[in-house]
């Protein structure tokens, strides 16, 4: 029997919980586009409301369509990407009722939105199995603060026994240019490296943005 390396990190036996979601994680999962999107949309309804009702009943209303619209978003994401969980005993991944073999995780992408200034670049990973269930984690937040180690060495160890890779074409069948035929992706070497260490804030990503 093959021994593990002496580095190999000690792994939980029976479920273990990746992470902690909280019930804003979802949010991360939203491109900077479309939060932006819901905001101005929400200005816009506001500033009619405004104009065609008295001014208690239009802050009133406003406030109440406000918290829908957030309070919707806010649903929808989390159902999305539930809290996910992993048992290294069984090659198993689960996220909310969907639980599916570890190797059937076949996707990963890395995203990196920068609001203002450059150095205040967030980092997510996305990973998941065709039609679901799906993941999402805040590399490097805008604060420059990473992954708890912890979290970070349970996420590799998954994705080293997922099946991810790089989206393959047929107009590229030795996969020479996939980086820039499928920006945002990742190969499962790529994104475990990304996970364990990721890249500060003037460093290059290993993707095509």
């Amino acid at each position: 029997m093959e021994e593990p390396p002496e580095d190999a990190p000690v792994l939980p036996h029976g479920w273990v919980r990746v992470g902690r979601y909280r019930w804003y994680t979802g949010w991360v999962a939203l491109s900077y586009f479309a939060t932006i999107l819901i905001c101005t949309y929400a200005a816009q309804l506001t500033l009619f409301l405004g104009r065609h009702l008295p001014l208690p009943v239009a802050v009133v209303t406003c406030v109440l369509l406000l918290g829908a619209v957030f309070g919707g978003t806010t649903l929808v994401q989390n159902l999305r990407y539930p809290q996910p969980w992993v048992n290294f005993d069984t090659g198993e991944f689960r996220s909310g009722r969907r639980t599916v073999p570890i190797a059937a995780l076949t996707d990963a992408t890395l995203t990196a939105v920068a609001p203002v200034r450059k150095k205040e670049r967030a980092i997510t990973l996305r990973f998941g199995a065709k039609g679901g269930p799906r993941a999402v984690f805040v590399l490097r937040d805008s604060r420059n603060r990473t992954i708890k180690k912890d979290t970070a060495v349970l996420l590799a160890e998954l994705l080293r026994r997922s099946s991810i890779r790089m989206p393959e074409s047929p107009h590229d069948p030795t996969g020479r240019f996939a980086r820039y035929n499928f920006p945002g992706h990742l190969g499962k070497e790529d994104a475990v490296a990304t996970v364990l260490d990721p890249p500060a804030w003037d460093d290059p990503l290993p993707v095509a943005q």
